[in-house]
């Protein structure tokens, strides 16, 4: 919610800070690009941190920033204040994001780790319906209002997240055993046996406490630098025809997707320059075309875990179809380009739903926090290029940013048909082993 609820911050925020601050295309680019900046700082720093430390603090210390930078962003008085405020924020939201999948993925059972991670997704586009009521109650159009109050109601959902972090997150058991912090791991499991015993099932016995110590012993064995994240693990056994392809994909996605967002209210604004009567229209437009996501992630939610589909072939068809509305899009003006606009987001939102899953399941657990980060850090990498790219491209025309999303979306289609293999259905740390042992962690249904 937080990370959705800021990507539609930046694109109402840029357009009237433009009227009431006067700021150039450079200003609007180096605004645009702060946040994702402190994304990409944060996204570096989330994996590598929580491969040392553990999931839990960086998540609570990085909602409490979250919230607070977040709010004190309402009382900046000039662009450079406000950038340097945005930056702090973004690099927040960019510890949150990757832990929070890495997390997830490690606590829920691989029968339903995808379904559980495209809910999880769907909040992102709850917070960028979240925003549009705000900017519906506190801006006049898309190029006046209390920018203030948009700022600092958006960064509610920090505090909210903070305080079920502290009173409810436990630390991750996969994580506590694969690191061998045997009696902290036992404690854990047996509070979530305790919280969801329906069954009547029992603590973990001490014949099950020694088959999690052999699991946890074996994954040691297989994942070298067990006590630290090396970054050079993303290329090993076989991770090197993956992980480059992967980083593109996190790019384009992140570029295409939050450029959509970006540039829509500025084109909508551009387009309806002689029509007055359209400004009260044009928070509902862009309400319509967040709220497509939300169908997008209903079939992401039942397709991810079909394996004819699987992760691969499912990223294969969403960049390929967000490439043929984006060039549509291109080529429309008016209402059609806003439905083509519209089915972009609609593909790019289950892309994401879909690359999240197969990141983390790609990696081991000594390294999925790393992995997932740096991945994510790319995504910010094409966040900060984005508003230099969009605002650059309407040289081309009131509709050219969509030229260049879509030969960024075939570029990604290229990237995901180019993949080794899919993960659907494979139990994590699975494969990274050399013979076919069972996974306690998985197989016991009641942890």
């Amino acid at each position: 919610m937080t990370d959705g609820a800021e990507a539609l911050v930046l694109s109402f925020l840029i357009p009237v800070l433009q009227t009431e601050w006067n700021l150039t295309d450079t200003q609007q680019s180096v605004l645009g690009s702060s946040t994702f900046v402190g994304f990409f700082i944060g996204c570096l720093l989330s994996g590598q941190v929580a491969d040392r430390v553990g999931r839990r603090k960086p998540l609570l210390y990085g909602v409490f920033f979250n919230f607070f930078f977040g709010l004190i962003s309402g009382f900046a008085q000039n662009f450079q204040s406000l950038a340097i405020l945005r930056l702090l924020f973004g690099i927040s939201v960019g510890i949150i994001s990757p832990l929070s999948a890495t997390y997830i993925s490690e606590v829920t059972p691989m029968k339903i780790r995808g379904r559980v991670l495209v809910f999880t997704g769907a909040f992102f586009t709850i917070g960028e319906m979240i925003t549009c009521l705000i900017a519906v109650i506190f801006l006049d159009t898309f190029s006046s209002g209390n920018w203030r109050a948009l700022v600092m109601w958006s960064a509610l959902p920090g505090i909210f997240t903070f305080l079920l972090v502290y009173f409810f997150l436990e630390e991750s058991p996969r994580y506590l055993l694969v690191f061998q912090k045997y009696d902290e791991a036992f404690r854990h499991i047996n509070n979530i046996i305790k919280r969801n015993n329906k069954s009547n099932c029992q603590a973990l016995s001490q014949e099950e406490k020694d088959d999690l110590r052999r699991w946890a012993d074996k994954q040691a064995s297989f994942q070298q630098n067990k006590t630290s994240a090396n970054p050079k693990d993303l290329f090993r056994e076989g991770r090197n025809k993956i992980t480059p392809f992967l980083w593109v994909m996190w790019y384009v996605l992140s570029c295409v997707y939050y450029g959509n967002i970006f540039i829509l209210p500025t084109i909508l604004r551009d387009m309806n320059l002689d029509n007055k009567a359209a400004s009260s229209t044009e928070f509902l437009d862009v309400f319509f075309s967040v709220l497509s996501e939300l169908p997008s992630s209903f079939i992401s939610y039942y397709i991810i875990e079909v394996h004819f589909l699987g992760r691969k072939n499912s990223l294969i068809i969403t960049f390929a179809f967000t490439s043929i509305a984006c060039f549509i899009a291109f080529g429309s003006i008016g209402s059609s380009f806003l439905v083509f606009a519209t089915l972009a987001r609609f593909f790019l939102n289950m892309a994401f739903n879909i690359i999240y899953p197969f990141t983390t399941e790609i990696y081991p657990t000594t390294i999925r926090a790393t992995g997932l980060g740096i991945a994510s850090s790319f995504s910010r990498i094409g966040g900060m290029t984005m508003p230099w790219i969009s605002i650059a491209s309407l040289k081309i025309g009131i509709t050219g940013p969509f030229l260049i999303y879509g030969l960024l979306a075939v570029t990604a289609t290229i990237c995901s048909s180019l993949l080794p293999f899919d993960t659907t259905g494979i139990e994590l740390d699975k494969h990274h082993e050399e013979d076919e042992c069972s996974d306690p962690v998985e197989g016991k249904e009641g942890i």
